[in-house]
């Protein structure tokens, strides 16, 4: 797996213009175990209902102590 990583690095440095679903699609034979779990990071929106509502529940969490000493 560390093999991986540092393969990882070396090309990241080399294709920084690269789109990342292009760089993972292209990845997929030399990185096996890493362009799987990418791809799905990658491709997921980041407007899902589920990430709203975590960041709606950190700012909740974050502005309570705040209102308390109010």
């Amino acid at each position: 797996m560390q093999a991986q990583i540092d393969l990882y690095l070396c090309e990241l440095q080399a294709s920084l213009s690269e789109d990342a679903i292009t760089f993972w699609s292209r990845q997929q034979a030399t990185d096996p175990l890493l362009a799987p779990l990418a791809q799905d990071l990658v491709v997921e929106p980041a407007s899902q209902a589920c990430v709203e509502h975590m960041f709606s529940i950190c700012g909740m969490a974050y502005s309570w102590p705040q209102k308390q000493t109010v």
